[in-house]
Formats: C-alpha cells, structure tokens, sequence
C-alpha cells in the first residue's frame, strides 16, 4: 500500500542507514571502493574543503577540462531569475524536490569534490538507488571509482546542520562508455550519467521519481536542481532553473541544453521532464553534466538512453555484476 506523503517526508527527514554490504570482489575495474564508514568521514571541516568537481569546455575543444576550483563563491541564491535562483523556502521546505535533492562527497586522488545528486525509485524495501553524473564517482585519472563516496539528502542551510544526515554508498555503477575513455571527450559526455546504492529500508520508493529514457521533454521544458557552489551561489542552498530544453549543436544534437546559470557543485542534479510543482516532478531525463567557457548562462546534459536503463536496472537491483557495457564495484 502506497504510505501517505507526509510519512514518507518524515522518514527522508530522520532516515538511519544500516550498515552496507561489501564491495562485489568481483568487479571488472576500479580500485576505489564505497567505505562502509565513509559517514564518519566527512567532517564539516572536509565537506568545507571539498572542490566542486565541474567540467568545461572550450569552443572547439574535443576534450572538456577539469575546472580548477577556489573555494565558493557568493552569498547565496545568485540569479533572481528561473535560470539560477533559490528554491527553499518557509512555504516549500517540505516538498518532495528539496527533500530528496542533495549533495554527494567523494574522495579522488587524495582530493575532496563534491557535487550534487538525487534519490530515484528502486522498488525494493531495503536499498536507495541515487543518480549523478559520472564523473561525480569515476576519476579517468586514476582509473578508479571515488572513495568515501556519500549522499546528504536535503543539505539546504535553512534546514540546519544538526538535521543534517549522509548515508554512505555500497555500491557504485557507471557506463564502460564512459569509464573506458580516458578523458571527458564526446564519448564520455554522451554517457555522463551514473548511479549510487545506498542500502537502508527507511525510504518508499513509491514516491520517488523514475528515470524515463524518453527522447523528448514534456513541452519541451525541463526543470534543474542542484547545489553549486562557486560564485555567485555558495553550495548552501538548493538552487533550481526551469526552461525550454533544446539540443546542444557542438555534440551533433546528441547532447540537452537548458538555460542555467548554475556553477560547479551542480554536476550531477537531475532534470525533471514533467515537473509541475515541488511534490509533483514527473520523471528524470537528464542531468548537469557541462558546461562551455563562453556560455555561462546554459547546462547541459546527457540524452538518457537503453544503457541509462540497464544501468538503472542494475542498481536496483542492489547488486554489482560488471558485464560488457556496465562497470561498478
């Protein structure tokens, strides 16, 4: 029987992780592995000193780079407009959207990042499936999957850092598509896309959003939410940015576009293709992927597609088993 919202709302709020299975021994690729304690962690000192892990690229360029990253910025929301403004307030800080929306934490070659990320359906009572971008938990430059890999649902600072919860991942799950390149060219923006397990019973997942891999957008119109965190933002609050979603002409329109003047911390957000109000947000069908050096006021995204599917699948399922298009530990 479906739980009634408001119960389910609570259960986000005050969620308790059991402790994770172990990391499949059989995993085809990656030395990182989800840290069963990676909770403990991430002190406030190190979730302060992480660098949002944000991609971009040049205007030509066939690789996007790694932006090297200060510590954030502004004083808060930034834009007042629907391309890059606060979502929560006193009237929604209830809502579905803010409460499963949040950040992810993760360790790559002795650096912390941080970016954004949320939980999706998985219709299974003991586990939590999270989606992000892949580059949130694969480093090419090491060859591996991220360490102390972690989500904090509904960060927002109005919600308080006492309320504040992180629950660690067992299991990691990214495309060979992407894993396999090397680098953050065409190929691995095509397939930026990724997922975390988190197992614990405490959520119903019948209120949780699919992912739907649809060529279209509802109206064309596509809803971002994330956490970014260089200027003008400051990681702090969750930020949204609602427009019409179009394709990206440099990738051979195999790629989204949505006007965002979101910064990085934001990688990894999801787009909502249907969303009619923060209880009511349709279906995942992107997410913040990259950015272009002279575009600040776009975001782009990944075309969901069958892999996304089967991907999917296999998170849900709770288990690790790497195959020809799959990597995961």
């Amino acid at each position: 029987m479906r739980k009634p919202l408001i119960a389910v709302l609570a259960l986000i709020i005050g969620l308790n992780l059991t402790s994770p299975t172990s990391a499949n021994p059989n995993a085809s690729k990656g030395k990182g592995i989800p840290n069963a304690n990676a909770s403990g962690y991430w002190s406030e000192e190190r979730r302060n000193s992480a660098i949002p892990r944000e991609f971009q690229f040049e205007v030509g360029a066939t690789e996007g780079k790694l932006v090297p990253q200060a510590r954030k910025g502004g004083s808060g929301g930034g834009s007042t407009t629907t391309s890059g403004t606060t979502y929560w307030n006193s009237s929604n800080q209830s809502q579905l959207v803010a409460l499963i929306t949040g950040k992810v934490f993760f360790t790559m070659g002795g650096q912390s990042y941080v970016c954004s990320g949320s939980l999706v359906a998985d219709g299974k009572p003991d586990i939590a499936v999270v989606i992000t971008a892949a580059h949130c938990l694969w480093d090419d430059a090491t060859r591996s999957f991220a360490s102390n890999w972690v989500f904090y649902p509904n960060y927002d600072k109005d919600v308080g850092t006492l309320n504040r919860k992180s629950y660690s991942a067992s299991h990691l799950f990214a495309p060979k598509a992407f894993t396999d390149q090397g680098s953050f060219n065409t190929t691995a923006i095509l397939n930026d896309f990724a997922f975390a397990v988190l197992p614990t019973s405490a959520f119903d997942s019948s209120v949780l959003p699919m992912i739907l891999t649809d060529s279209t957008f509802t109206n064309n119109r596509g809803d971002a939410f994330g956490y970014p965190e260089t200027s003008p933002f400051n990681g702090q609050e969750l930020v949204y940015s609602t427009g019409a979603v179009s394709a990206d002409r440099n990738t051979g329109s195999r790629t989204w576009r949505l006007p965002s003047t979101m910064t990085g911390g934001a990688s990894g957000g999801p787009w909502y293709n249907g969303y009619t109000n923060g209880n009511s947000v349709g279906f995942v069908s992107s997410l913040n992927s990259y950015k272009y050096s002279n575009d600040k006021n776009s975001m782009y995204g990944p075309k969901f597609n069958s892999l996304t599917n089967d991907l999917y699948n296999m998170a849900k399922s709770g288990s690790c088993t790497p195959g020809l298009q799959i990597s995961c530990n």
